[in-house]
């Protein structure tokens, strides 16, 4: 099921391996409030259990960030989890999106291809700690 996302979501995930990381922007007050000001965001359930948040941070009228956070369970959902995110990027139908992938992360990089997002570059010591990241974008044709 998806719902509007709503910050108290973020206290309800476990983020998968690759994203323990972000646990502590998580755990930062005013980051929930910050994702939902950014742009239309999403949770999607699996009964009562929180299995993602993802959504949008708008950077001009028609260029904007995707976010997603995974939880350690998703697996389980990913086909529909999958679908409900190639229909998101659809429907809201901005020129660009930009996302990223933590280097090394090879089951982020096969989904977020098979939402045809395009890999741009390498981003060095991107993250806070320093971690690589690829930088990917799905655009208009």
């Amino acid at each position: 099921m998806i719902r509007t996302f709503e910050p108290c979501h973020l206290r309800k995930i476990s983020p998968q391996a690759a994203q323990v990381g972000v646990r502590k922007n998580i755990d930062t007050p005013g980051y929930g409030q910050w994702l939902v000001d950014g742009g239309p965001a999403y949770t999607f359930m699996d009964g009562d259990e929180v299995m993602a948040c993802a959504g949008f941070v708008e950077q001009t009228e028609q260029r904007v960030f995707a976010w997603a956070i995974l939880s350690e369970h998703a697996g389980r959902v990913m086909t529909r989890l999958h679908r409900a995110t190639s229909r998101g990027l659809t429907m809201h139908g901005f020129r660009r999106v930009e996302t990223f992938v933590v280097e090394g992360f090879d089951a982020g990089v096969r989904w977020i291809e098979l939402l045809g997002f395009q890999r741009e570059g390498l981003m060095r010591s991107y993250l806070e700690d320093g971690q690589n990241a690829w930088l990917y974008a799905r655009t208009k044709k």
